[in-house]
């Protein structure tokens, strides 16, 4: 008796390994026809094969999930909370491997629970274990109910909770968070009252040009520095007398930012004749 060469021995693992790799495929499609077709609620039996797949069902089931009704997101969502495997997709957002921290944040993006808000808020709690990135990419997808969240648990974040939400909320450019971030420039943390500056810089208007010519008057050459800054983007005639003051400011890039300022408030006034 010949026995298989090489070749012949590679060619049947191949071949068995491609048609399990087919019948996979097969499986997970109907998977997926199965549950979009299910007039009602999803039968017991399917939901079984959802346990089965494990992590992989979540994957090949977020891109359907906008077109599924609220019953059966809530019966998926049952059964991967049960087997917990939301509170694995979640901690994939801070995988040392870029393409499976992308991964999670693209289906957690597509499947958008409000149960899924609190342990990503919870998330920019450990910077250390997540990519904040991704965690601020998922967040902003929320929109208004992501941004009502940050800025309800905002004052009691930590400083680095504090200064991830803020950069998160600067993003929204929603001028509704502007009352929040105007208590944090009483923050004893130098990092919090210059992100929230920053933030306002980006987002405010003239109405908070009264706190931001406070601001001017910091302890810390950092937060005047961008104090100044953020009036320049403001343009607001009344911060003039001010940062005036301020240019016989004791550190040079405070002096160079409030030059700016002025500059660009003077400009605006130029513009507004013509």
């Amino acid at each position: 008796m010949q026995l298989p060469g090489f070749k012949g021995i590679f060619s049947f693992f191949f071949k068995g390994a491609r048609r399990r790799s087919k019948n996979s495929e097969d499986r997970s499609e109907n998977l997926v026809q199965l549950i979009k077709n299910e007039p009602g609620l999803i039968p017991e039996n399917i939901l079984n094969q959802v346990r089965a797949d494990g992590k992989a069902s979540i994957s090949l089931l977020s891109a359907l999930w906008p077109e599924l009704s609220l019953e059966k997101r809530g019966q998926l969502w049952e059964v991967w909370q049960d087997e917990g495997l939301i509170d694995d997709l979640v901690k994939d957002l801070g995988s040392k491997y870029e393409e499976k921290h992308l991964t999670a944040a693209q289906i957690l993006k597509e499947m958008k629970h409000e149960k899924l808000l609190i342990p990503l808020i919870n998330a920019l709690e450990s910077s250390d274990q997540f990519v904040p990135a991704r965690v601020a990419e998922v967040l902003l997808s929320y929109g208004k109910s992501g941004m009502n969240l940050i800025l309800e648990r905002l004052p009691d974040l930590s400083e680095d909770g504090k200064c991830l939400a803020i950069s998160i909320l600067e993003e929204f450019g929603d001028p509704g968070a502007v009352p929040a971030l105007l208590e944090e420039f009483s923050h004893t943390s130098l990092k919090v009252r210059m992100k929230a500056v920053e933030a306002l810089g980006e987002i405010g208007n003239q109405e908070i040009t009264d706190a931001m010519i406070i601001m001017l008057q910091d302890q810390e050459w950092e937060v005047r520095s961008r104090a100044a800054k953020a009036l320049g983007k403001i343009k607001d005639p009344r911060s003039i007398p001010a940062l005036e003051k301020s240019l016989a400011d004791e550190t040079w890039w405070v002096r160079e930012n409030v030059k700016d300022a002025l500059k660009r408030i003077d400009a605006a006034g130029e513009d507004g004749q013509d």
